[in-house]
Formats: C-alpha cells, structure tokens, sequence
C-alpha cells in the first residue's frame, strides 16, 4: 500500500495500492509525485503508468518461524499459526525444520489464506527419519502469493513429530494461534478450515520455508 503524502497544492491526497511502494508529492508545481521509499526493499517493475503500473518482484525464498525449540503435532488436530508476509513470493517447494520425525506416519505442512482456503501444502507424507532441514514440493505446484495474511499449518496421523519453533522467552509475536484449531484425517490437512478469529499471542510456531 503506497501513501500519496501532498502538500496544499493542487493535486490532494490519496492512497494507491502498489505493493509496498511509497509515494511523495501531490501533483503540484511545487511537489511533483515521486517515489520515496520501496518499503519492502524489493526490486520494482513496471513505468508506474496506467498501462504499466508498479510493482514489486516476487522474491524466491521466505523463512516463517523462529527454529530454537520443539512444539508437537497432536494426532489427527490441525495446528494454526497467524503470519504476516512483507512482500510477495514464488515458490514451489515448503522447507520444515524437524527436532524429530518419523519414517511411517503421514505429516503435511501447508499455508492457508487468512479467510481459510488452502494455499499450498505437502499433502500428507511420510518424511525422512530424524532431524533438521527437509524440502518437499508442494502439491499445487508453483505459485506467487502476495504480501499479507496467512495461516501456517500442520498436522498428523500420529503424535510423533516435534518441529522446530521459537522458543520460550522468545515467542514472536503471532495474530492467532491454536495447536487443536480443527480436525483431519490421513495425515493430511484439509482443504479449507473457519476463518479464524485474530488475537495477538505469543507464539512458538512452525518454523516453514518457501522456495
């Protein structure tokens, strides 16, 4: 969201939406529009005119969480984290940062839109056994979401998976948060759940990449 900041000149003031690009001047003589800042520090596109207006390229990596600590998938439960997302991606692929995992029961890791609709997920999979990093490609293929609002997820068939968080002392700051939100069955999470209700917690959650 870009804010047009005028002066008493003839050209007002007003707010465009331009991905995190923020613009200066109101038209006048005296304070011609120009941009200010890229808030996001991403790169822009476009001349910034009707037929190309501005915008800003997607990045190819983001890292949700804060991996210090383990938090524990309960059998069955779909677990939420609110997240906010500063500028777009593209991915294709969704990186987990395992304490522990199994090689028998099925797990999935997914992204939901704040309203509820399933964005992108693993489709409940059998991991490797063990821990650190493990990157799978996402059933929906590649895809660019925008900057905003999003519910990260998990969930199991069995309980018998810890992944890496934050830890306590140094929660992040999270819009909503339930380990038990809804249920699923086989290992997979749901296409859709209810919009959640935000409420800022302190919260350890799922620590996810996109790439």
């Amino acid at each position: 969201m870009a804010r047009l900041l005028g002066g008493s000149g003839g050209g007002g003031s007003g707010t465009v939406s331009t991905d995190g690009v923020t613009i200066q001047g109101d038209g006048s003589g005296g304070s011609p529009i120009a941009l200010k800042q890229v808030e996001t520090g991403a790169t822009l596109t476009g001349a910034g005119t009707l037929a190309s207006t501005l915008g800003v390229t997607p990045v190819t990596r983001w890292m949700f969480g804060n991996a210090l600590a383990n938090t524990t998938v309960n059998a069955n439960q779909v677990s939420v984290w609110g997240v906010y997302l500063p500028v777009p991606v593209t991915f294709a692929n969704l990186t987990v940062n395992f304490g522990n995992v199994d090689s028998t029961n099925k797990f999935d890791v997914g992204i939901y839109s704040a309203a509820g609709a399933l964005i992108a997920n693993l489709g409940g999979i059998v991991f490797t056994s063990g821990s650190g990093f493990q990157t799978h490609a996402t059933v929906q293929g590649s895809q660019t979401i925008a900057q905003g609002v999003y519910l990260v997820a998990s969930t199991g068939n069995a309980t018998a998976v810890n992944q890496f968080a934050g830890d306590s002392g140094q929660e992040p700051s999270s819009w909503f948060q339930n380990l038990n939100y809804t249920s699923s069955s086989g290992g997979a999470l749901p296409n859709s759940i209810s919009a959640p209700t935000p409420a800022f917690v302190r919260a350890i959650y799922l620590s996810v990449g996109l790439s």
